[in-house]
């Protein structure tokens, strides 16, 4: 499990923009494997117009399509630093004919770890999961529908892993999807919550100055 930030949040929300880090791939068991781009079914790729940093566009006509299928998903460093995620928000590619690809579920966890150690979900907290059936399942709309996900959180985390461990059913009638296999698809993700400052320079000399003191007092009175 990570390690939370025990600081004080300010308001700042929508949490993730286009200028942050983000890693497409699959999770397996209790580790994330990052994927490359590449058209090879069953296979942790996607095609180049089609990766992982389009959910950060805030546009429904450009997608993240992972042929890897369930469990397919991403890791995101947002860019404003350390945050406290209080909510999701899914919106599906604005394909039509398409919703057997949308995600029937979803697992957000959250971690203050870095470089590989991103890809070990023992360095992740769990913040939320759930169904997504009720809104993108069969009978829902086509096109781009919106589903946002509140839950309760007040632990601050650099990184998080979002993936989808369940699809909708297919349907493998359709001409172009005859290969039988489940590809994931989502439109934009976004992350809501508050940003966790920084902390100010004058808080820094501030604690300096008190730690002196501290320090001076112990040698005084040895």
């Amino acid at each position: 499990m990570s390690a939370a930030l025990a600081l004080s949040p300010v308001a700042a929300a929508p949490l993730l923009g286009t200028s942050d880090t983000i890693i497409g791939g699959e999770v397996t068991l209790v580790t994330f494997s990052p994927g490359i781009e590449g058209t090879s079914i069953n296979t942790n790729n996607w095609p180049g117009a089609e990766g992982p940093s389009n959910v950060l566009d805030g546009s429904s006509s450009t997608k993240y399509l992972n042929f890897f299928g369930a469990n397919s998903g991403l890791i995101v460093t947002p860019s404003i630093g350390a945050s406290i995620a209080t909510g999701l928000t899914l919106v599906t590619a604005s394909s039509l004919g398409e919703e057997f690809r949308r995600p029937a579920s979803y697992v957000l966890m959250g971690s203050n770890s870095t470089g590989v150690d991103l890809y070990d979900l023992a360095n992740y907290t769990a913040l939320t999961s759930g169904s997504t059936v009720a809104e993108f399942g069969s009978g829902s709309p086509d096109g781009a529908i919106s589903a946002t996900y509140n839950f309760s959180n007040t632990l601050g985390f650099t990184s998080y892993l979002l993936y989808f461990p369940t699809l909708n059913p297919g349907n493998y009638t359709l001409p172009g999807y005859e290969d039988g296999q489940l590809k994931m698809q989502i439109g934009d993700v976004q992350l809501n919550g508050t940003a966790v400052p920084e902390p100010s320079g004058f808080a820094l000399c501030l604690t300096g100055f008190l730690g002196s003191i501290l320090f001076f007092r112990r040698l005084r009175f040895r």
